[in-house]
């Protein structure tokens, strides 16, 4: 690439007047015309157009020489230059110009995919976290829009196990999904409040898991979704775990699904009813389709269901368990589980109801 062309774009770029509607647009069919070896190539003073641009002023423009920078990084050689790139976009992410970026709304979402790849580039799976929460915040103040970034910080999160960091996001219910002013789709709404609600129940907050849960399985999409299925299963599992049944779904959930679901993931209705049986029930449910629920990664959950209809038990023998011992409540557990108690593992429930029984009373002051 001759480093004269560059030369002319950046000065195209430079001239550009940003309250100008006009030449914005211009600016924005002027960089997707620009191919691969352009945003590659330096100056003719040997620098690299990164250093050139000022991504505060230039913001649209840094954005695209920034993304086609990181795909380029592809092995253990261009660790150093990766992160340099995860500092620029620290950087870039806490200057840029939300209004400009708004010409040009599918190159947002490649902000995701750069740190993405820099995040296995550099085998961290944290990085993309932060950059995130910060772009979507200047994005969306009021964080109640959906953006092409949400759906990527709530699988990133997930990756890393960062459970608590994006909830900054995610406990603001999205109002607003509007396709043309962001690059989003149904999937983008699907993927957000699936991964989000598997971030909810890393947290424990089932309540908050359960509402994510069920905006995926109810929202209105063209054919089946893998990703609604998915969620209906999780729906089923931690409405058990929550409420000790399932609540029934949204009247407009489609028919399509929920008949889809029964006919082919029978062992979830299946559990729905083992569950309201007893312990017995369910636990012989689970252990005959346990390599099942292991491989769509539900026995984690699978086993709360038992802890929750544990719990249950105990709850249901009301009042009276306040005047017995612990050797005699453990007896009468026995007999209505059909299972050998231990008192110790008995003592500890109690302790941790009360402890959860405590935790929701304070949080709801």
């Amino acid at each position: 690439m001759d480093p004269q062309i560059i030369d002319e774009i950046l000065a195209f770029i430079t001239s550009v007047n940003e309250n100008s509607n006009e030449q914005m647009k211009s600016l924005a069919n002027k960089l997707y015309q620009l191919s691969e070896p352009h945003f590659q190539a330096s100056t003719t003073t040997q620098l690299d157009p990164l250093t050139v641009l000022d991504p505060s002023e230039h913001s649209l423009d840094t954005l695209f020489f920034f993304t086609y920078s990181t795909s380029r990084c592809n092995s253990v050689t261009d660790i150093n230059v990766g992160q340099f790139l995860v500092q620029a976009m620290h950087h870039f992410v806490r200057v840029f110009k939300p209004e400009q970026l708004l010409y040009s709304p599918s190159r947002i979402t490649h902000i995701a995919h750069a740190l993405e790849h820099l995040a296995k580039l550099l085998q961290n799976p944290v990085i993309p976290i932060v950059p995130l929460i910060v772009a979507i915040e200047r994005l969306t103040p009021e964080k109640n829009t959906l953006t092409p970034l949400h759906a990527p910080l709530a699988k990133a999160s997930l990756l890393s196990k960062m459970y608590h960091q994006p909830l900054t996001i995610l406990d603001h219910d999205i109002e607003d999904v509007n396709p043309s002013t962001y690059d989003i789709s149904i999937k983008s709404f699907l993927l957000y409040h699936y991964y989000s609600a598997m971030i909810y129940i890393g947290n424990k907050n089932f309540e908050r898991a359960i509402e994510f849960l069920v905006l995926t399985v109810s929202a209105p999409a063209q054919a089946i979704s893998a990703i609604q299925v998915e969620a209906y299963k999780k729906y089923i599992l931690v409405s058990l775990i929550h409420y000790g049944r399932v609540p029934s779904l949204p009247k407009y959930t489609s028919a399509a699904l929920e008949k889809y679901f029964k006919n082919k993931h029978p062992i979830y209705n299946d559990m729905i009813e083992a569950f309201q049986k007893g312990l017995p029930q369910l636990k012989a449910l689970i252990e005959t389709h346990q390599e099942l629920l292991t491989e769509e990664s539900h026995m984690g959950l699978a086993k709360q269901c038992i802890e929750a209809l544990h719990r249950e038990t105990i709850k249901q023998l009301g009042d009276v368990y306040v005047t017995l011992t612990i050797g005699e409540m453990a007896n009468l557990l026995a007999e209505k589980e059909s299972q050998n108690v231990d008192e110790k593992d008995l003592e500890r429930t109690l302790v941790a109801m009360v402890r959860y029984i405590f935790i929701y009373i304070i949080s709801s002051i």
